[in-house]
C-alpha cells in the first residue's frame, strides 16, 4: 500500500480531537528531552545508570500511547456504570497505602508489589473523580437537596481530602478544588454554590491555622501528622525566605540563567537536585531549552484545558460533560502547581509535571485520562455535526416552504 493511501486510510479513521493528540506528542517528545538531559547525574550509579534512567521512560512513555490508543477506543460511559466499583478499588487502595505502603519522606503514596513501588494517589484521585462526576451528572437538579444529596457528597470529597492530606497535601488540595470546578458547573443553584465557596474557605483557613500551630509540632513523632510537618516547614520557609531549601534556590537559578532560545547540553544546574527529573523538570527545561520552548509547554496545558472545556460545552448536560471538565482542570491545576514551584511562587510540593516528569502509574494514569476525555471528544463531535445537520435542514425546509408560499401568493394574484 502507498503512503498516499495509508494516509487517507488513516484520515478516515476517527481517533478524537485532533489537538489534544498533537499536545500529547509534543509533550512526550519534551518529556524524553527533558530527562535525557537531567537525568545525566545517575549516570554515575550502577542500576540506576542514565541508559537505564532514559530507556525506563522513554518505554513508559511509548506505553501511555498504548493505554491512550485503548482507553479512547472505549465508550466513556463505562466509566460512569463502573463508578461505584472504581470507588471501592480507590478506598482499598487508599487503605493499603496508608497501612501496607512505603514510607518515603514521611509518607505513604505507593505500595510495593513484587518488589516494584506503585504510587497510587493519583489513582486514587481519579477514581474518585469518576465517582463525583457520575454521582452529579445522575443528580442533575436533585443536587440542591441539601439532606439526601449536597451534604452527602460534601462529606464524600472531604473525607478523600482529608485522608489523603495526611500524606500528600498538595495531592489533597488539587483533588479538592477539581471537585469544586465540578460543582461550579452543575446545576446547583448560585445561593448553594456561594455557600459551598464559603465553606471551603472556611476550611482551608482552619486547616492552613491548624497547620501552622504549635499542635503540629507535639504530634511531629505521630505518623499520621509526620507529613503535615512538613508541610508546616515547607510553607514558613516559602513565607520568610530566610530558610530556602537549595533545590528551591537552585532551581530559581536554573530559569534565571535561562535564555530565549535553546541551547541543549549546556544545563549546569540539574546535578545539584535530588528529583531534578521530576518534581523540579520544568525549571531545568527552560534552562537548557529557553523561555520560548518553556512558554510552548506552557501554551500545551493551556491548550489541552480549553479543549476540555470546549468538549464539555459540546455534550449535553450529562456525566461526559463532568468528567471532561474534571479530567481537564485536574491535568492542568497538577502542571500549573508544578511550574508555579519551579518560579518560585509556591512552597515546594513534590506534584511532577503530568505526562512529562520521569515516573511509571502516574503517567500511565494520566494518560489513561487523557484516553477518556479523546474518547468524549468524539462523542462531542458526533453531536455537533447532528446539530449541524439539523440546523441546515431546518434552513433547507424553511426556505422550501417560502419558495412554496410566495409561488400560492403569485397564483393567487
Amino acid at each position: 500500500m502507498k503512503l498516499k493511501q495509508i494516509l487517507q486510510s488513516l484520515a478516515r479513521q476517527n481517533y478524537g480531537d485532533t489537538r489534544i493528540w498533537i499536545v500529547v506528542f509534543i509533550l512526550a517528545a519534551f518529556s524524553i528531552m527533558a530527562v535525557y538531559s537531567t537525568g545525566a547525574k545517575l549516570s554515575y550509579g550502577n542500576r540506576n545508570s542514565l541508559g537505564f534512567l532514559f530507556s525506563g521512560h522513554v518505554m513508559f512513555i511509548l506505553l501511555s500511547f498504548v493505554v491512550i490508543f485503548i482507553f479512547q477506543k472505549m465508550n466513556y460511559r463505562i466509566w460512569g456504570r463502573l463508578s461505584n466499583i472504581g470507588l471501592i478499588i480507590g478506598i482499598t487502595m487508599l487503605v493499603a497505602t496508608l497501612f501496607l505502603g512505603v514510607s518515603e519522606g514521611g509518607s505513604k503514596r505507593s505500595i510495593e508489589i513484587f518488589g516494584h513501588k506503585i504510587q497510587t494517589i493519583h489513582f486514587i484521585e481519579f477514581c474518585v473523580v469518576i465517582y463525583l462526576s457520575a454521582w452529579i451528572s445522575k443528580a442533575k437538579d436533585k443536587i440542591n437537596d441539601i439532606k439526601h444529596v449536597y451534604l452527602p457528597m460534601l462529606a464524600y470529597v472531604l473525607f478523600f481530602c482529608v485522608v489523603i492530606m495526611t500524606q500528600k497535601t498538595s495531592a489533597s488540595l488539587i483533588l479538592g478544588c477539581t471537585c469544586m470546578a465540578m460543582i461550579f458547573v452543575s446545576q446547583l443553584k448560585s445561593k448553594y454554590l456561594f455557600a459551598t465557596f464559603g465553606i471551603a474557605i472556611v476550611i482551608f483557613s482552619i486547616g492552613i491555622a491548624f497547620l501552622m500551630s504549635d499542635a503540629i509540632n507535639t504530634q511531629a513523632e505521630n505518623k499520621i501528622f509526620k507529613r503535615l510537618t512538613t508541610a508546616k516547614v515547607r510553607i514558613e520557609n516559602f513565607s520568610n525566605k530566610e530558610n530556602v531549601h537549595k533545590d528551591i534556590l537552585t532551581t530559581e537559578a536554573a530559569i534565571a540563567c535561562s535564555g530565549l532560545l535553546p541551547h541543549p547540553g549546556t544545563t549546569i544546574h540539574s546535578n545539584s537536585v535530588q528529583e531534578s527529573y521530576s518534581d523540579y523538570i520544568f525549571a531545568f527545561f527552560v534552562e537548557e531549552y529557553g523561555i520560548l520552548f518553556g512558554t510552548l509547554l506552557i501554551l500545551m496545558y493551556l491548550i489541552l484545558f480549553y479543549r476540555a472545556v470546549t468538549i464539555a460545552r459540546m455534550m449535553p448536560t450529562g456525566f461526559g460533560s463532568y468528567l471532561a471538565i474534571s479530567i481537564g482542570f485536574l491535568i492542568t491545576f497538577q502542571a500549573f502547581t508544578h511550574i508555579c514551584v519551579c518560579l518560585g511562587i509556591a512552597p515546594a510540593t513534590g506534584e511532577t509535571l503530568p505526562l512529562f516528569s520521569k515516573g511509571g502509574v502516574s503517567i500511565l494514569t494520566t494518560a489513561a485520562e487523557i484516553g477518556i476525555l479523546i474518547n468524549i471528544s468524539k462523542e462531542a463531535d458526533r453531536i455537533n455535526k447532528e446539530r449541524l445537520k439539523n440546523s441546515r435542514k431546518k434552513q433547507t425546509t424553511g426556505i422550501e416552504n417560502n419558495i412554496v408560499e410566495e409561488t400560492n401568493n403569485i397564483q393567487h394574484e
